[in-house]
């Protein structure tokens, strides 16, 4: 045993099909949580994330209301925050996303989100 936790994803989403994803990130390490968007904001959920994955085709709302409702809250820390999205969206570093990902999403990239957050390995996607 390591000693190390997992890394933990909170994935917020408006009802889109989200199991296979949600089975994938598991498998890779991460502790895993799907929730909507008002489920999201419930500060148990908010300060379980060190990554935030947002579905931007089924998020209930403006997503920018809602990540400055989330990661503007004293006292919590931020998230890495990731947006999906089946058509043209906001790019990265717009808005409070850190990286947007077009679906299908491979899960092969949130396997390096992971590296990278352990500081063992670099991003490329």
């Amino acid at each position: 045993m390591t000693g190390h936790r997992a890394m933990r994803l909170l994935l917020v989403d408006g009802g889109g099909a989200v199991e296979a994803l949600t089975a994938s990130i598991r498998a890779m390490g991460y502790e895993v949580r799907v929730a909507d968007r008002l489920t999201a904001l419930e500060s148990a959920h908010v300060g379980f994330a060190d990554v935030l994955v947002l579905d931007l085709d089924t998020l209930d709302g403006d997503p920018v209301v809602f990540l400055r409702d989330v990661c503007e809250q004293p006292g919590r820390r931020k998230p890495l925050v990731v947006a999906m999205t089946a058509g043209a969206g906001p790019r990265s570093g717009e808005n409070g996303l850190h990286i947007v990902l077009t679906k299908p999403v491979d899960p092969g990239v949130l396997r390096r989100f992971r590296e990278l957050l352990s500081g063992v390995g670099t991003f490329d996607p």
